[in-house]
């Protein structure tokens, strides 16, 4: 039997199967950052599954920072200025993630 799981995804499971906590880090950084859609997925589900309270905040915080990139419009999109503060905004909340 060939598996068709990356070995990301893969990985991503077994973390979620085992509820490691001291994954969560590794698996936020994973559904943040995977450039392979299946990967991001099965961090997220990994981590609802490990459902430790460092968790489920990672999970909301990059939630917010998605929402917030996502109200912005085409147009705002193209203003440099506020391009500059999404990424301090993004990369201060990266920084907080990484602190947990």
């Amino acid at each position: 039997v060939v598996s068709t799981q990356s070995t990301g995804e893969s990985a991503c499971v077994a973390l979620g199967k085992y509820k490691s906590p001291d994954s969560v880090a590794a698996l936020l950084n994973a559904w943040r950052n995977d450039m392979i859609s299946d990967v991001r997925a099965a961090a997220l589900k990994a981590l609802k599954i490990i459902g430790t309270p460092e968790a489920a905040e990672g999970m909301k915080v990059v939630k917010t920072l998605q929402d917030e990139i996502n109200k912005l419009g085409v147009a705002e999109r193209n203003d440099f200025d506020k391009l500059a503060g999404i990424a301090e905004l993004k990369s201060n909340i990266i920084k907080c993630l990484n602190r947990t």
